[in-house]
C-alpha cells in the first residue's frame, strides 16, 4: 500500500508542476487545504475518491495516471521538476479548456474581439 501511496504523491506532484500550479492554487481549486496538498505529495495521507477525482479534473489529467507507476528515475522531486521543464519546452501545447478560458478573457477584454478574430481566419481560408 505504501508503494501506491508514493507512486500517487510523485504523480500529483509531477502533474501539479507540469500545470504550472503552486500546492495552495491546487488546494484552492479542488476545496483542500495547502497542508493537505503537501501531505499528499509527501505520501502521508489518504486520500477519499471524491478528491482523487477532484485532483485528476483539476490536474487536466485521468484517475488512471495519477496511480501509474513512475519510472524509477522520476521519483525524486528535483528530477521530477527536470523532466517538467524539459517537457514544458520541448511538448508545449494548449488544452482546449485553457484555449476556451484564454477566449474569454481576450474576447471580456475586447467585445470586437471575437469579430476580429472570425474576420482573420476567413482570411487565411
Amino acid at each position: 500500500m505504501e508503494e501506491v501511496k508514493e507512486n500517487f504523491a510523485a504523480n500529483v506532484y509531477y502533474f501539479r508542476r507540469l500545470r504550472g500550479l503552486t500546492q495552495a492554487e491546487l488546494a484552492e481549486k479542488v476545496g483542500v487545504t495547502t497542508g493537505f496538498i503537501g501531505c499528499i505529495e509527501n505520501a502521508r495521507s489518504n486520500v477519499s475518491f471524491d478528491i482523487i477525482a477532484k485532483l485528476a479534473d483539476v490536474l487536466n489529467t485521468n484517475v488512471k495516471s495519477l496511480f501509474e507507476i513512475p519510472p524509477k528515475k522520476y521519483t525524486n522531486k528535483d528530477q521530477i521538476d527536470e523532466l517538467v521543464l524539459k517537457e514544458r519546452e520541448s511538448n508545449y501545447s494548449i488544452t482546449p479548456k485553457l484555449a476556451d478560458k484564454l477566449l474569454q478573457l481576450i474576447c471580456d477584454a475586447d467585445p470586437n474581439a471575437f469579430a476580429r478574430m472570425k474576420e482573420i481566419e476567413d482570411k487565411n481560408k
